[in-house]
């Protein structure tokens, strides 16, 4: 029987990041199954290092998963949170589930072809959307290992056991190696994610939600797909570099696309060069700061929804805007726009630049005053101020990591800056037909690009096609509608009408459960039964909430502290076998919680409100 069209249903409901993945990689075939004499299938793999070898033993499969399950006994007591490195057909996956029900797992399968013969002949049905399965990746990507590490980070309040199937153990002790190296980095790189995300919650639900009236008025990136093939691209950056190479972009601008990512515009306004593109995703006041002059308001803008909606009110140029991959509200109220492109968020504003550019048909792209660290105790170019020049020496001081510089020294560098260059790095290797330059005569070696001066660019790029500096604007205009989708329009404020709705829906829910929370002490003691049949209808209720798509879009954005503290002792709740003690940790725990949702949803009205307001009529 082949279940693979009920499997893909489930992971485009339950795990959507390797549903797209797999559609991605549809040239990847499966492997070949057999079925051994106690019906259970295996696969015939290969190894460079030790050529075929079989997924399970042929002739005592059964006796040595057996084997398995006792040996990792002791573990299995000392952690509640497994990490599972091999998937093979699942059958691993089922034992520990049967054998440790109270066990949080956490799964990662290397082999793409295996998954997809696994998505073909075992059903998933009750194993990979089992409860205690808190994530599943595949494959050797960063992002599908994030996909299974951030879910650690978030719910493992202590340590973790990481278990191998056992043919894994003998046949991918270099991929092991490297994930747990791996580890450590993706955690580093979770909790600076959670700071900002923490510091700029606000903000961002609010530029989305604002947004959704300057989307509908406003062209997607999408009318300039492939529209400058094999015109070569600068995304230029604010870093120091940027200085010794001005001169040079002056000379290029009819050759080539030159794009602005972020503040990099006051530097190119200063020395009164005009982009033919600003590329904006801050959301924060100093973009106001950033494009404070008129000038500055009058070149063409590629957003994305977090931008200050404040700057984008006042750009006069021609806007677009593309999605992030990081914004489910703007997914959401336009989920009828399928053509606009979904950009990666990770990589900050020059990955983004980056990625329109590639998006836009560039094969040829340089990236100049992309520096990821501080050349000659620097931190921007000339002409860039719109941050204090206390704040930029502070930051610059306290720099006390270095990373290679592209002439064989070292420069000064902070965490952050690291893991911004190691997100550009990972986007610009999913481009390999794509050629990057790196011209910074000064900045770190960014992997994956090859190091050229502009001065040789300027050569190589002599006879380059010609471009005006309204390039942008005209391609635009020729594929322009001239007025909102009304079809659309329509969709999104029936959305937001509808939100409101079903948000007053939830804050009727959530009171019910603040009232069978406030009655679990007294049952606790003096009718148990009770106290059982109501902790069951409070998890029903909460269950109905959590797995509404607002819980999704509106409240896991605004409360990401509240709902990973919960998280984080949500296992105590489930491990609890006390009654009374369980009651109140329900109470303390998910009241908690259940408080600060309650709090908040007269702000998210507000701004249901606001969005549809700014829509016009």
């Amino acid at each position: 029987m082949d279940y693979t069209s009920t499997n893909l249903n489930l992971l485009k409901n339950k795990y959507e990041h390797i549903y797209q993945m797999l559609q991605a990689q549809d040239n990847i075939q499966a492997e070949r199954r057999t079925e051994m004499t106690n019906g259970l299938g295996n696969v015939l793999l290969h190894s460079e290092m030790s050529g075929e070898y079989w997924l399970y033993e042929k002739d005592n499969a059964l006796f040595q998963m057996a084997l398995w399950i006792q040996s990792i006994a002791e573990q299995m007591q000392q952690h509640n949170h497994i990490l599972l490195y091999g998937l093979g057909l699942g059958y691993h996956l089922r034992l520990l589930l049967e054998h440790y029900p109270d066990k949080w797992i956490y799964v990662y399968e290397p082999n793409i072809s295996l998954f997809k013969t696994m998505l073909m002949t075992e059903n998933l049905q009750g194993l990979l959307d089992h409860p205690n399965v808190k994530a599943v990746a595949v494959g050797p990507s960063m992002e599908e290992k994030r996909q299974l590490i951030y879910p650690l980070c978030t719910l493992a309040k202590d340590t973790f056991a990481m278990l191998t199937i056992p043919s894994y153990q003998k046949q991918e002790s270099e991929g092991i190696r490297s994930l747990k190296e791996q580890i450590p980095a993706i955690a580093a790189e979770y909790q600076v994610n959670q700071k900002t995300l923490e510091q700029f919650k606000d903000i961002w639900m609010l530029n989305r939600m604002n947004h959704l009236a300057t989307n509908l008025s406003s062209p997607s990136i999408a009318k300039l797909k492939d529209a400058f093939s094999g015109v070569p691209a600068v995304i230029v950056g604010s870093g120091p570099s940027l200085q010794q190479d001005i001169e040079n972009i002056r000379k290029l601008k009819n050759r080539c696309l030159i794009i602005s990512a972020g503040s990099s515009i006051q530097a190119l306004l200063h020395h009164g060069i005009r982009p033919h593109l600003v590329v904006a995703v801050d959301g924060g006041r100093v973009m106001e700061n950033v494009f404070r002059t008129s000038e500055s308001l009058e070149i063409p803008m590629l957003y994305t929804p977090t931008t200050n909606y404040r700057v984008t009110d006042k750009v006069n140029a021609i806007k677009l805007f593309a999605h992030s991959d990081t914004d489910p509200i703007t997914k959401f109220f336009m989920e009828s726009d399928t053509d606009t492109p979904i950009f990666r968020s990770l990589a900050s504003v020059s990955g983004v630049a980056l990625q329109a550019a590639v998006y836009m048909g560039c094969r040829e792209i340089a990236l100049t005053g992309q520096d990821f660290s501080f050349p000659e105790e620097k931190h921007y170019a000339e002409g860039v101020i719109h941050i204090r020049e206390k704040s930029i020496h502070e930051k610059v001081s306290s720099a006390n990591e270095l990373v290679k510089n592209v002439n064989g020294g070292m420069n000064r560098t902070t965490y952050a800056y690291r893991i911004l260059q190691s997100n550009m790095e990972e986007v610009i290797s999913r481009y390999s037909d794509v050629h990057f330059i790196n011209t910074s005569k000064i900045g770190a070696i960014i992997k994956g690009t090859e190091w050229m001066s502009l001065e040789q660019l300027e050569q190589l790029w002599e006879r380059k096609v010609k471009l005006s500096p309204d390039s942008i604007l005209q391609v635009v205009e020729g594929k322009r509608d001239t007025a909102i989708n009304e079809r659309q329009r329509k969709q999104v404020m029936d959305k937001l009408t509808e939100t409101f709705n079903e948000l007053e829906d939830i804050y009727h829910k959530l009171r019910n459960i603040q009232k069978l929370l406030g009655k679990l002490a007294g049952l606790s003691r003096i009718n148990p039964l009770k106290c059982s049949n109501t902790m069951m209808s409070i998890e029903d209720q909460w269950s109905s909430v959590v797995s509404s798509v607002l819980f999704k879009i509106l409240f896991e954005p605004l409360l990401p502290t509240e709902l990973r503290y919960f998280d984080n002792h949500l296992s105590l709740i489930v491990e609890e076998r006390k009654l009374v003690q369980k009651a109140k940790l329900f109470e303390v725990y998910l009241g908690k919680l259940i408080n600060e949702m309650i709090e908040v949803i007269p702000r998210l009205e507000k701004l249901l409100h606001d969005a549809l307001n700014r829509i016009p009529v």
